[in-house]
């Protein structure tokens, strides 16, 4: 089917030039030990923060000064909604008390026809 003697006669002859194929596979060795096997490491390192950021599985609680900041906001948001109810009540006051009462209405009939 195929003739592989081109590439039998070229490999031959690149032995026959001095090519080291020990050599060869000592460098791509060696690539692989300072290229690939760090390049892998820091994916799967990178694979696995993420992971744990989607999880929410961080394993540490929270920070405690988190914590405290997230206490101060809470309790700032607690003193805000409190005025503004009192602003709130403070303003619907005047004008439900601005409003007249109205005037008694007489207690008969009679009354109420004389007027």
């Amino acid at each position: 089917m195929y003739d592989l003697a081109p590439i039998y006669d070229s490999t031959t002859n690149l032995l026959a030039q001095g090519f080291d194929p020990e050599a060869v596979m000592g460098l791509g060795i060696g690539f692989f030990l300072v290229v690939v096997i760090p390049i892998v490491g820091i994916l799967t390192h990178h694979q696995r923060k993420m992971a744990e950021l989607m999880r929410g599985q961080q394993g540490q609680p929270a920070d405690m000064r988190t914590q405290q900041q997230l206490e101060v906001m809470q309790s700032q948001i607690n003193e805000l909604k409190g005025l503004i109810q009192d602003h709130i009540i403070r303003n619907d006051s005047p004008s439900i008390s601005m409003h007249q009462t109205p005037p008694t209405p007489p207690a008969t009939i009679e009354q109420r026809l004389n007027q």
